[in-house]
């Protein structure tokens, strides 16, 4: 609990002639002070007590002003950067950003005090991996991972500077707003971009290869999967559930008790106050995306984040829907593509997105509700006009709108508490919550599920109450007491421990080779990918596609497998300078390699700067 003590205007200490905040902080609570001040300075942020634009204290004047170290203060403040609340200048300070409308009336954000957070895991109040310094080359303001993840230098997606979606779609006949067409494909034969990729991608048949390392995602990590715990927890199940508790699970939605587990587990770790009648069990989430189209409707319009998940499109595309590439700006999808695309139905990444690591902040995701809610028809009366006020983006229709979030690697963000979720924002009934377990415990345990608002659980019932859940009965319940137990918790600590090692260990290798003065590192921490740009080779779009390739060969030749960020475009994206990048999934890295790994990745960096000089 945090009791303010008085008004933000109130003067109680000058620091060079501005008001210095005062807040009373409960140092015996369960919360740790670093949270309980990030959320005393959330709070006056949204109400408007602290305006935008506002400086806020130094990080030293302010720690000394509360009591409190100067770790708690950088804890709460680099969160606050990380959501869009607050933005950091370098050698300047900490200044409010704008975040756009109040929707607080419409949040389900929990209110409890026991959210949990990674804290858990031992670095509480502490940056991600402490407060240990890191030599990462080309960031002198970013010194540990936290920072790193707050973006003090934003990686720009969009194609130019101009018209952001104009060379994102393809045209194909002249169905569709201004001729673009359903029909997207991505570049350079990708398969799978999250889980795996294609063989066309070193310009060979790499089936079967063993990596030396691999970056795009597709091998999947050792020693994730906790046998012996799975094991033990399987054999209590056996001797001890009765025969309707398994005839249960086989339920349209699910086993009732994995979804009581996942909807504690959504409350204490995303803020989430949902019912367990509003989650869908099943086998990944390929399969939910299916369920989804038909609850959805197949003549509505989809679209998906350029860059983005190659397979997504694909899956909607065997659903006979109509899918568009949606362009990335910094902060996310393009407010002004999803309206010129005619949108319906987003697909999108905010708190981690893939492959740009991009961590949505507040202000857009605040916008991006605001655009959900405008499909809705406004009801008669004076009182929506008040609502539409401040309105950034206009609804064009009047068809339904929906946000299908991601939320495909929560677990894993190594810096401060996790962001979030729109889910968590939506008051509204627009978002629809997506998840797997795939991240957490092994790409071959496939239960995913998806959290609908009441009026689509409602609406799954009647319309596809027919379908048998697609995940086994003793799966469901087996990972139902694992959950129940604490064992999933203290499995997912471990993981994010040893990721967070394997991470640091990357990037200070990463920072001191041969290549390190021309690398930057974007968006590290915020989940188990992050972007690498190459720094003073900024081309337009076919060169630097060009470059990442010609690197990316010169590296697997190596058995160094590399994920340039031009295979995750999307035909038609041929304008715009960008830096050359790779998406960099690290969690399968073995430590003991990262030497060699990362010799092998700067000489071939190097070769090809040399060949530009």
């Amino acid at each position: 609990m945090v009791v303010k003590e008085q008004l933000v205007q109130s003067v109680l200490q000058e620091e060079e002639g501005k008001a210095m905040l005062t807040y009373v902080l409960n140092r015996g609570g369960e919360t740790s002070l670093y949270e309980q001040l990030y959320r005393a300075l959330r709070a006056d942020i949204e109400s408007g007590a602290l305006a935008a634009g506002a400086r806020l204290p130094s990080k030293r004047a302010f720690a000394k002003h509360l009591g409190v170290s100067v770790v708690t203060v950088e804890g709460a403040l680099d969160q606050l950067v990380a959501e869009g609340y607050v933005r950091a200048v370098p050698r300047s300070g900490f200044y409010v950003q704008e975040i756009g409308p109040n929707l607080a009336s419409f949040s389900r954000v929990s209110t409890r005090e026991t959210v949990k957070s990674p804290s858990k895991a031992g670095f509480e109040g502490k940056s991600a991996l402490g407060v240990a310094k890191m030599g990462v080359s080309g960031n002198d303001d970013v010194e540990t991972l936290e920072k790193l993840a707050t973006k003090d230098e934003s990686f720009c997606i969009a194609c130019g500077e101009g018209d952001v979606l104009g060379v994102h779609l393809g045209l194909r006949g002249e169905s569709g707003p201004r001729g673009y067409e359903a029909k997207i494909r991505s570049n350079g034969g990708i398969e799978d971009g999250r889980a795996g990729c294609g063989a066309s991608w070193c310009g060979q048949n790499d089936v079967g290869r063993k990596w030396l390392a691999d970056f795009t995602g597709a091998t999947a990590p050792e020693g994730v999967f906790p046998y012996a715990a799975w094991a033990r927890t399987l054999r209590r199940v056996l001797a001890d559930e009765s025969e309707r508790t398994v005839l249960e699970a086989s339920r349209p939605q699910g086993s009732p008790r994995l979804r009581a587990a996942i909807a504690a587990h959504l409350r204490g770790f995303r803020g989430m106050e949902v019912h367990p009648d509003q989650i869908v069990i099943g086998s990944g989430a390929q399969s939910l995306y299916g369920l989804l189209v038909q609850l959805l409707g197949r003549d509505l319009v989809y679209g998906v984040e350029d860059p983005g998940y190659p397979r997504l499109t694909r899956i909607y595309e065997s659903n006979d829907v109509t899918v568009r590439p949606i362009a990335l700006d910094g902060e996310g999808p393009a407010l002004e593509s999803l309206e010129r695309a005619r949108i319906d139905v987003l697909h999108c990444t905010p708190s981690h997105q893939f492959p740009t690591g991009i961590t949505v902040p507040v202000s857009r995701r605040r916008s991006l509700l605001e655009w959900a809610q405008g499909g809705v028809a406004a009801p008669k009366g004076g009182a929506a006009a008040g609502e539409a006020r401040g309105r950034s983006v206009k609804a064009s229709s009047a068809r339904p709108r929906y946000l299908i979030e991601d939320d495909f690697d929560c677990e894993f963000r190594m810096a401060g508490r996790p962001v979030p979720p729109l889910a968590a924002l939506d008051g509204a009934g627009r978002v629809v919550y997506a998840n797997t377990f795939s991240k957490t415990l092994g790409g071959a345990f496939r239960i995913g599920y998806m959290v609908l608002p009441e009026a689509l659980a409602e609406r799954f019932r009647d319309r596809l109450g027919f379908y048998a859940c697609t995940v086994g009965a003793l799966e469901q319940l087996t990972l139902a007491r694992f959950m129940e137990s604490g064992d999933y918790e203290r499995h997912v600590n471990r993981q994010r421990t040893r990721y967070r090692r394997l991470l640091s260990a990357l990037i200070d290798a990463l920072a001191a080779s041969s290549a390190g003065d021309h690398l930057h590192f974007a968006n590290a921490g915020a989940g188990l990918h992050f972007l690498m740009e190459v720094r003073d080779v900024e081309e337009d779009e076919g060169d630097s596609a060009t470059f990442e390739e010609r690197v990316a060969r010169r590296a697997a030749i190596r058995g160094v497998r590399l994920a340039p960020l031009g295979r995750y475009r999307f035909t038609g994206c041929e304008a715009g300078w960008r830096r050359p990048s790779f998406m960099m999934s690290f969690s399968s890295v073995k430590e003991e390699t990262i030497p060699e790994v990362v010799g092998i990745v700067s000489e071939a960096v190097m070769a090809e700067v040399g060949c530009r000089a």
